[in-house]
């Protein structure tokens, strides 16, 4: 069952990036870039609480599973979306430049 309460960190996924856009407590926005390594992505997920937090990740193949896989180690709801079911939904917001934080930010508000 999905739980509606707790905010999306969207994911943008590349071979040596991951562009990450969530809200803080705050409510304001925050996107980052880490790189796609172990180290960095456990360090990022220490920053959020997993009782928060829910993680939507395009998929990418085998550049997503590394994120995908320690997200959902350390307690976070993961989930993946297609990567075309995000560019139709930029095309219906109207959306047509293309980078990697708006990549992400699209993801979280999907």
């Amino acid at each position: 069952m999905v739980n509606l309460e707790k905010k999306v960190v969207g994911i943008d996924v590349s071979s040596k990036f991951l562009t990450i856009s969530f809200k803080n407590a705050q409510n304001q926005e925050i996107v980052m870039n880490i790189g796609n390594l172990k180290k960095d992505i456990l360090s990022c997920l220490k920053k959020l609480d997993q009782k928060d937090y829910k993680i939507v990740v395009e998929a990418t193949g085998s550049y997503s599973s590394k994120i995908l896989y320690y997200a959902y180690s350390k307690g976070f709801d993961v989930y993946q979306v297609n990567p075309l079911t995000i560019k139709k939904y930029a095309e219906v917001r109207n959306l047509i430049s293309k980078t990697d934080d708006e990549d992400a930010k699209l993801i979280r508000d999907f």
